[in-house]
């Protein structure tokens, strides 16, 4: 299947079963037809990347996530003022935000909500660095420390007025931070609001300065597919925590087959 597809559209999960059948037939069978030949290997075993003991072979699955999001990253960092996202913004309602991503309904085009469904899931793997505070949502984006405030003080963020407030709005320069809540009943809200004060101690605003989205998918934090790849991998099947042996034979100068039988020798 080209790529073309792949980084355009969400490839239903029928299909991509179909074509890993076929990829897992030709691997052990070759190209004879009429032969089954059985599969020694877990498939699973073979998409692990060759720093985790795997065979390399590309996950078709989180290719696709990676390839879509290609596209999103352009949405939230690279052009978004481009014509192509002011026109889906003010088809779909982006919430007021530049960066932020329509929410997929059934009245998008199956084009956009391939794109869309992934947001969520993508949305984690960014990163604000503050600069005036007007596209970062206080309580609900990754802007200090490695969680969202929603997510880090789950019970103070229940007494918040205005839950979707920007950083610019919370700011105040004559009395600093101002987070505006309703009455505080318990004493884990007491001790949420002090670490939630405390995280914030020596945060400002830095009003000559846009806004800026880093990408934590690499050090380098700049968006590439490959990292991206990676980066999905991880998420689907724990790449971070699998105990692998790294095999020198992908230095070798070898033919792709010998390394490929001294792989399967070795699990």
């Amino acid at each position: 299947m080209p790529l073309f597809f792949l980084s355009i559209f969400r490839i239903p999960k029928g299909i991509l079963q179909k074509l890993d059948s076929i990829r897992r037939r030709f691997f052990w069978s070759g190209s004879q037809t009429g032969i089954q030949k059985p599969c020694m290997i877990k498939w699973e075993s073979k998409c692990r990347p060759h720093s985790k003991g795997g065979l390399g072979v590309l996950e078709m699955e989180e290719m696709n996530k990676a390839l879509l999001s290609k596209w999103l990253w352009k949405w939230q960092a690279t052009t978004p003022s481009a014509l192509w996202v002011r026109i889906l913004r003010e088809r779909y309602d982006s919430g007021g935000r530049s960066c932020c991503f329509p929410t997929p309904s059934a009245r998008m085009t199956f084009l956009c909500r391939s794109w869309f469904v992934l947001a969520q899931e993508f949305n984690q793997s960014f990163r604000w660095q503050l600069g005036k505070g007007d596209q970062i949502l206080f309580w609900r984006d990754k802007w200090c420390g490695d969680l969202p405030f929603c997510v880090v003080f789950p019970n103070l963020f229940q007494l918040v007025k205005y839950k979707e407030a920007t950083v610019t709005a919370v700011w105040s320069e004559e009395a600093d931070w101002q987070i505006e809540l309703r009455r505080i009943t318990s004493e884990s809200q007491v001790e949420e609001l002090s670490r939630l004060l405390a995280e914030l101690h020596g945060k400002r605003l830095v009003p000559k300065e846009d806004d800026k989205l880093l990408w934590e998918g690499n050090f380098a934090q700049r968006f590439i597919v490959k990292a991206s790849y990676i980066w999905w991998m991880r998420r689907a099947s724990d790449v971070s925590g699998m105990v692998g042996k790294p095999n020198q034979i992908w230095k070798g100068r070898y033919p792709l087959k010998v390394k490929i039988f001294v792989w399967m020798a070795l699990q």
